[in-house]
């Protein structure tokens, strides 16, 4: 088991037998290990760049090898603390625990219209949309996060007009649909976390903001391949004055 370090304490380890089963890093293969990460980045590839500083170019060089030993010897205790593969990544490893939640309402009311081959139908829908989220502080290292909880609410209402026509492809049937419509979003459209360092002043995190206006699209094709089965093909869009969504979607739908 090994002693918690605190900032009175000296150095001190007890060892058990699986610690000292285990294989150990000490101070001068740590210290080989910051050297080969200093060469691999470039330190030692470039003395032409030092050579116009004439002594103090070798004073940096040796003060470079002084560093180099003193953080081999952060590894080298880091690794006794917390015997783990990674590196300095293993030794900053956070976690949290919390919960989240999304609460989801529809409804919507529309009339059907028929016009020889053409149907239409106007429609209007309304959404409401809850995201609640527990605060937490994450654990194991110094750059752990407190996080706080909150919960944002959103309200999406729409209003457009669908419309369908079925003719006949060669011997399957074809069905073409389309959608235009008119969406507006209430509430929380700008989702924001509120975070800090231990010891620091918090700070906030802006998420991409949801439009307020919006006009939907939609188009596309069905074909009956056989009695029980469809294929569709669709097109959809979302078009705002600050962003927009477009997608392809396919789909293969067989009735039992």
């Amino acid at each position: 088991m090994t002693k918690p370090l605190d900032a009175t304490s000296s150095w001190s380890q007890q060892t058990t037998p699986e610690m000292a089963a285990r294989p150990s890093l000490g101070i001068w293969a740590c210290s080989a290990l910051v050297v080969g990460n200093i060469i691999g980045s470039g330190f030692y590839l470039s003395p032409a760049a030092l050579a116009p500083y004439g002594a103090a170019a070798l004073v940096g060089w040796v003060g470079m090898a002084v560093a180099a030993m003193c953080l081999g010897l952060v590894f080298a205790r880091l690794a006794g603390v917390r015997p783990a593969t990674g590196g300095p990544y293993a030794y900053s490893s956070l976690t949290a625990d919390y919960r989240a939640g999304t609460t989801q309402v529809f409804g919507e009311l529309g009339y059907g219209l028929q016009a020889d081959s053409f149907s239409f139908e106007p429609f209007a829908n309304i959404a409401y949309v809850n995201v609640h989220t527990d605060g937490f502080t994450e654990k194991g290292g110094a750059a752990a996060l407190s996080v706080r909880g909150g919960s944002d609410d959103m309200t999406f209402t729409t209003f457009g007009l669908r419309l369908a026509t079925e003719f006949d492809l060669g011997t399957a049937k074809a069905t073409a649909r389309g959608l235009i419509g008119w969406r507006h979003a209430y509430g929380d459209v700008t989702r924001a976390v509120v975070q800090a360092f231990f010891g620091s002043d918090a700070f906030s995190v802006i998420g991409a903001p949801i439009a307020r206006h919006s006009a939907l699209i939609e188009a596309g094709i069905d074909f009956a391949v056989t009695p029980t089965a469809t294929l569709g093909i669709s097109y959809q869009g979302q078009i705002a004055s600050t962003a927009q969504d477009h997608g392809v979607r396919a789909d293969l739908a067989v009735r039992f």
